[in-house]
């Protein structure tokens, strides 16, 4: 049986707003300070096979990799079976 390690190797960014509720009267809202902008590791873990073997037997990359769509961040990437 094949295993693949499925973590997402891409990164994506999170966008963060920083500020404090305002009541004015009768009305109450979220009044935005800043807006914080990180890049951080996706690392998701579920994914959709798009192609099966997309590597010939005499490319010189392991024929049993397959190529996946991270199903977070929508970014495509090969995995390979584990070691054991």
């Amino acid at each position: 049986m094949k295993r693949y390690l499925a973590t997402c190797p891409h990164t994506r960014e999170i966008k963060r707003e920083r500020g404090d509720f305002v009541t004015e009267g009768n009305k109450s809202y979220f009044r935005v300070d800043e807006v914080i902008t990180e890049v951080v590791p996706c690392g998701g873990k579920s994914y959709v096979v798009i192609g099966d073997s997309p590597f010939s037997q005499s490319s010189g990359i392991d024929p049993m990799g397959i190529e996946v769509k991270c199903k977070d961040c929508g970014k495509t990437y090969y995995l390979f079976p584990t070691q054991g």
